[in-house]
């Protein structure tokens, strides 16, 4: 007998952003059923081998695994932790006393040798 496999524990559709559209998509997919099978009903059941009725199951369930997949997917990715930021380096305390030596720019002449012999 074949081992039992675990149901999945899938994020809800509201956390899922890709799932919105898939969501529209099932719920026209389900008006499109309910009307086929409106149509499709002869006698009071619904004849399930009706061409119109049957595509449009066709189209629901596959819009139906679409969802599962996109869930399963944003299910199996792992989520990345985010580091947590660096630490802030200890400000070095500076020296009131020892003040910065001031340079000043000589002039670009006298920068020059004198090339004058």
């Amino acid at each position: 007998m074949p081992q039992k496999i675990a149901k999945k524990d899938l994020p809800s559709t509201d956390s899922v952003a890709a799932a919105k559209p898939l969501l529209e998509a099932i719920e026209k997919r389900n008006a499109a059923v309910a009307s086929a099978r409106e149509a499709a009903t002869k006698d009071g059941a619904v004849v399930k081998h009706d061409p119109q009725y049957r595509t449009a199951r066709k189209k629901l369930k596959r819009a139906q695994r679409k969802l599962r997949g996109e869930l399963i997917r944003v299910h199996n990715v792992p989520v990345k932790a985010v580091p947590p930021p660096p630490p802030e380096p200890a400000p070095t305390p500076t020296p009131a006393a020892a003040p910065e030596p001031e340079v000043a720019a000589a002039p670009a002449e006298a920068a020059e040798p004198a090339a004058e012999s």
